[in-house]
């Protein structure tokens, strides 16, 4: 897994939010490569913890119960503008 971490001038929570992608490829009896699963998982960048990656669907709440909620749903809305759960892309439940 690899984690990227950024930090902003000027911190407003949805600056903190982001997403960490699978992407599973599978080689066919011809050796042609297709993708075979696309799913990723929304995340919180937690400033109070020292900029600590938090996966927001696994485990007890990255920050507030209230931010825990809107982060996802604006993640999933962002994803989802060009059609990625009709092509199949769906969210990784970590833990």
């Amino acid at each position: 897994m690899v984690v990227m971490i950024a930090s902003h001038a000027t911190p407003i929570d949805a600056t903190r939010e982001g997403l960490l992608v699978r992407v599973t490829f599978s080689q066919d009896n011809s050796g042609a490569w297709t993708t075979s699963d696309v799913a990723w998982v929304p995340s919180l960048q937690n400033a109070a913890g020292g900029r600590e990656w938090c996966s927001l669907t696994a485990g007890p709440p990255c920050t507030s119960a209230e931010v825990d909620q809107v982060a996802p749903a604006r993640t999933t809305d962002a994803v989802n503008l060009l059609g990625a759960a009709a092509d199949g892309a769906h969210v990784l439940r970590l833990g």
